[in-house]
């Protein structure tokens, strides 16, 4: 939430339309049976879009275009994908500030994000 309110001042100050995109991780299915993922028309979809618009104010909604995304795959490589084909100026990125062993153990989206992408990252660190 942090985050989507650094992303949101910045998509109305440069009057820039704003992209919300939410991968599903598909790493956290490795140890499961096969697992179907969920289509662009899924159930599923439709309930994270409605997730994220909620929490996208009314100002931002009234003076910006909007577009949300999701996707299933691994989040580092969508983030970059996704941003260099719709030449995103600027990625958001929420992070937890994980580091020691919990940082090597899960990795940190923000920090191979940071070092691949093609334009500015900011990075916010989620409050407490």
């Amino acid at each position: 939430m942090d985050a989507l309110a650094y992303a949101e001042y910045f998509a109305l100050k440069n009057s820039a339309e704003l992209h919300l995109l939410y991968v599903i991780d598909t790493r956290h299915f490795d140890d499961f049976p096969p697992f179907e993922f969920p289509g662009p028309e899924s159930a599923t979809v439709r309930r994270i879009k409605d997730e994220l618009a909620v929490n996208v104010s009314d100002e931002i909604k009234s003076k910006v275009k909007v577009v949300m995304t999701v996707v299933v795959g691994i989040p580092v490589q969508k983030i970059l994908s996704i941003s260099r084909q719709r030449y995103i100026d600027l990625i958001v990125l929420g992070t937890h500030g994980r580091t020691g062993m919990a940082r090597a153990v899960m990795g940190s989206v923000a920090a191979n994000v940071l070092k691949k992408a093609k334009c500015p990252v900011l990075t916010v660190r989620q409050s407490d």
